[in-house]
C-alpha cells in the first residue's frame, strides 16, 4: 500500500490518477468537453495588436493539449462530481492576431455558467449537448459546431501570467461571432497530449 501512494504522490495530477486507476484495474475516466468560441474582429490595420497567450486545442485523435509545453496554468483535475470542461476560447481577427483560452470544471449538468461576461447555459440529453448562450441556442452531437450569434461588445485581454504577451491592458471593442463545439468524451490519459 505505501508503494502504491508513494509512486501517486511522485506523479502528481492526472498523472496520479491515471496510476492510480490503473493499479487498481479501473477503466480511465472519460470526461466530456465543450468548446464556447468567440471569434472577436478588433478595427485598425491587421496586425496592430498581437496577443500570444495558451491556447487549448484538441487534436484529430482526441488528445486535450495546451499551447507551448502541453499545459495552461488554468488546468485543474475533475473533482468526482464533474463531467467534464467548458473550454472558452477567444479567436483575434482583423486589426488583431492571436488568441487565448480558458478551462473551466463544469458543474453536475444542467448548469449556468459565466461565459464571457454572459450567462451560458450547458445541459446534457444522452450523447447531445445543448448550449444556450443570451438568446441562441444549439443541439449538439459529437463533433458537432453551430454558431450562436454575433453582437459588438467589449473583449477583455487574457490574463497577464508573465509566460506570455496579452497585447493589451484593457477591454477594447470588436465586432463579436459566438460558436459551441461538442467534443464529445476525452480520455484523460491523453490531456497535454502531442498534437496529432
Amino acid at each position: 500500500m505505501r508503494r502504491r501512494a508513494v509512486f501517486g504522490a511522485l506523479l502528481g495530477g492526472v498523472g496520479a490518477s491515471v496510476a492510480a486507476a490503473c493499479i487498481r484495474g479501473e477503466e480511465t475516466r472519460r470526461f466530456l468537453l465543450v468548446e464556447l468560441t468567440r471569434t472577436a474582429r478588433i478595427d485598425g490595420e491587421t496586425g496592430s495588436l498581437t496577443v500570444s497567450a495558451c491556447q487549448w486545442h484538441v487534436s484529430r485523435d482526441g488528445a486535450l493539449y495546451g499551447d507551448h509545453w502541453g499545459w495552461c496554468e488554468d488546468y485543474k483535475v475533475l473533482p468526482a462530481g464533474s463531467p467534464g470542461y467548458l473550454l472558452l476560447t477567444t479567436q483575434l481577427a482583423g486589426g488583431a492576431t492571436g488568441g487565448f483560452s480558458r478551462l473551466v470544471v463544469l458543474p453536475a449538468l444542467p448548469a449556468d455558467l459565466d461565459a464571457f461576461g454572459r450567462r451560458a447555459r450547458v445541459a446534457l440529453d444522452g450523447t447531445r449537448v445543448t448550449i444556450t448562450l443570451g438568446e441562441a441556442s444549439a443541439s449538439l452531437t459529437p463533433s458537432q459546431t453551430a454558431p450562436l450569434g454575433e453582437e459588438r461588445a467589449l473583449v477583455e485581454p487574457p490574463e497577464d501570467t508573465g509566460h506570455f504577451e496579452p497585447g493589451f491592458e484593457r477591454p477594447i471593442a470588436a465586432q463579436v461571432s459566438y460558436a459551441a463545439t461538442h467534443h464529445g468524451w476525452l480520455d484523460a490519459r491523453k490531456i497535454s497530449g502531442r498534437r496529432a
